[in-house]
């Protein structure tokens, strides 16, 4: 019987190899290996992003009831940002098998949020944050059947995380109009979701408070330069190799890619 030590390492290359590769689990790898609670699945995630890296921030899967469902979770999860994922603005990026994009507010953050005994408040964690991006996910998952998976496997799996499009940047102090504002996802000329900040946990800044919260739980913190993308304002948005996707928020602005 594998010990614990080696089961997480295990994973996480299998995991890692699977990333670097671009190849996917028609199976569970070998279900030895496979995380026994969440506490083992970010091990496991700790332990692959160390094969990867190098990180840049987080990302937080879940916030949205309509993306929960999506991946059978009953509660968010979060991953890790590697840099290899960032994709500038109306920039371009390959198809990836989950098939789905999530309109996203990602916050940067200014300061560090040290691990503490006390939790941070929302005012807290939003003012040691320096900026609000507009942003477009492209989410993916080494589990061919990432719902059967679970949450244990899909938390070592980096909450199902892969590339990001960062747009234009908004002002923090845009922050509060978050909640209320109102986005569409556009694919080839037609509009195919909508929703609003109030989507992610209730306010996208909540999202960045629970990110701050959680990762205080598993020994991790927040750090300055790091970006964390909250969660899809709107449903899942499914596209085909060749679609041109644009995000609109509102008045804030917009953020494109083609999916080629």
């Amino acid at each position: 019987m594998l010990s614990d030590a080696s089961r997480i390492d295990q994973a996480a290359h299998a995991l890692a190899q699977a990333w670097r590769a671009g190849s996917i689990f028609d199976d569970d790898p070998d279900d030895s290996c496979l995380p026994r609670d969440l506490r083992e699945g970010y091990a496991v995630q700790a332990a692959m992003a160390e094969l990867i890296g190098p990180t840049i921030g987080w990302k937080i899967a879940g916030t949205n009831p309509a993306g929960r469902a999506h991946i059978g979770t009953s509660a968010p999860i979060f991953g890790r940002l590697f840099d290899d994922g960032l994709i500038e603005s109306a920039g371009s990026t390959g198809t990836l098998r989950m098939g789905v994009a999530e309109a996203e507010f990602v916050f940067r953050m200014r300061d560090d949020l040290p691990p503490r005994e006390e939790p941070y408040g929302e005012d807290e964690v939003v003012a040691a944050a320096d900026a609000v991006f507009l942003a477009i996910e492209l989410p993916d998952s080494r589990f061919r059947d990432f719902v059967a998976a679970g949450a244990f496997a899909l938390a070592a799996d980096q909450a199902c995380g892969r590339a990001f499009v960062l747009g234009p940047a908004v002002s923090i102090t845009d922050a509060p109009a978050l909640v209320d504002c109102g986005v569409r996802a556009i694919v080839d000329g037609r509009v195919v979701s909508a929703g609003t900040g109030a989507n992610v946990l209730g306010d996208p800044r909540l999202a960045l408070a629970w990110i701050a919260n959680e990762l205080n739980t598993y020994g991790q913190a927040l750090q300055a330069g790091e970006y964390v993308t909250t969660g899809t304002v709107t449903p899942p948005i499914p596209y085909h190799a060749g679609s041109d996707l644009r995000a609109e928020f509102g008045d804030l602005g917009s953020v494109s890619v083609r999916l080629s």
